[in-house]
């Protein structure tokens, strides 16, 4: 698999990426869920067919793994692109220096704000971003940016010149995707003390339904045109634009080829991240995206994916 330039990062990515936190509406992140090993396994199978590039987040509970991978490879062999969803400057420096421990590197190649909303959400977390800031300075972090789940922090995103990176949901249907839509809760939880109540008093397995208040389900036409409009700003300002929940939050899985070739024909869309737990995963993904051209045929053969629902 041929690499690609991400954008003015200096940085050269397969367009096709493994994403770690694959999960369900019951919570839970299915490759934290398989032993480190044997989920390594996989993803240095995903590296024998040309994948460099790995997402994870500090949340996902899959840095042990990649860890176990990374003995395996050159440092320089890959990309690593993780997240923070910590509000505080304090908690994010903390979970910087912990992703270093934990997977046994000195630097790391993406760090992004974690599920960004709004501009409200964004004011929030400025003291995680100056810790980012910080980082990069010293040259623990190479980029910066945020992963969007709202049309209000691709905004952000577009204008500050700090953010280099955005990680952007993006699918034919338009299923899970940013939106405008949002609502009195949506901005109560992003007060750094109500998030961590949030976190501390419900459940893990509810959070999905939270999240499912908060966003709509499809964004309507007019939404739709306007996130490419908005994504397309990014590409003209040499922001690359990495796009996940492809296949919707599992809801469009029957449609797989469809949703890799819908994707990959985007020419605002530097590469894309697919949740991945066995070699079977990455087999369907790697042959999906070799022969997304010409297939608009059923979803491959095999257990349907589970895309990422937080």
């Amino acid at each position: 698999m041929e690499k690609v330039e991400l954008g003015k990062t200096g940085l050269r990515v397969s367009p096709l990426g493994i994403g770690t936190g694959t999960s369900s509406f019951s919570g839970r992140v299915f490759q934290s869920e398989v032993p480190p090993r044997e989920f390594a396994q996989v993803v240095l199978h995903a590296y024998d067919l040309g994948i460099n590039f790995w997402d994870t987040a500090y949340t996902y509970g899959t840095y042990a793994a990649l860890a176990e991978a990374l003995k395996q490879l050159r440092r320089t062999d890959v990309v690593i692109m993780t997240k923070f969803t910590a509000p505080s400057y304090r908690r994010t420096r903390y979970e910087i220096e912990d992703t270093l421990r934990s997977l046994g590197t000195d630097y790391l190649d993406i760090c992004l704000l974690h599920g960004l909303r709004n501009r409200f959400e964004y004011r929030m977390r400025r003291p995680a971003l100056q810790a980012l800031l910080e980082a990069q300075e010293k040259g623990c972090i190479r980029s910066v940016g945020l992963s969007s789940h709202g049309i209000g922090a691709l905004e952000v995103a577009l204008e500050d010149p700090r953010m280099q990176v955005v990680l952007a949901r993006v699918n034919v249907a338009g299923v899970a995707m940013d939106s405008y839509r949002e609502n009195f809760i949506s901005k109560l939880v992003a007060i750094p003390a109500i998030q961590r109540g949030v976190l501390r008093m419900i459940p893990k397995r509810v959070m999905p339904s939270l999240s499912a208040k908060i966003e709509p389900p499809r964004l309507n036409e007019v939404e739709q045109e306007l996130v490419k409009t908005t994504l397309k700003k990014f590409k003209a300002a040499g922001k690359p634009v990495v796009a996940m929940k492809i296949l919707g939050a599992g809801a469009l899985t029957g449609q797989f080829p469809r949703c890799i070739a819908y994707v990959k024909g985007l020419d605002y869309v530097s590469a894309m991240v697919i949740g991945m737990v066995s070699k079977g995963d990455v087999d369907r993904s790697v042959k999906a995206y070799q022969t997304s051209d010409a297939s608009t045929g059923p979803e491959p053969s095999g257990a349907p994916f589970v895309q990422h629902s937080i």
